[in-house]
């Protein structure tokens, strides 16, 4: 059986607990939505990307202080 991996990684921005929390949400969040696919294709990872976008909103909308958090995410 053949392996494929998909290696994130994100570089949040904000401020370092800003940052941080935008950064280490989007790879959690992308991974568990990614996690137990035998094959991950394109339209897999965007609709992971908007999730995770979707989840830092929510969570600044729930916490003012992380107004401004976000990040960005890189892959192969």
């Amino acid at each position: 059986s053949e392996s494929h991996r998909v290696y994130l990684v994100a570089d949040g921005f904000g401020g370092p607990k800003r940052g941080g929390v935008a950064a280490k949400g989007a790879l959690s969040t992308m991974r568990a939505y990614l996690k137990g696919r035998r094959r991950v294709e394109l339209s897999d990872l965007r609709d992971a990307v908007k999730r995770a976008n979707r989840e830092i909103g929510e969570r600044m909308k729930g916490d003012p202080t992380l107004e401004g958090m976000g990040t960005t995410v890189t892959g192969v």
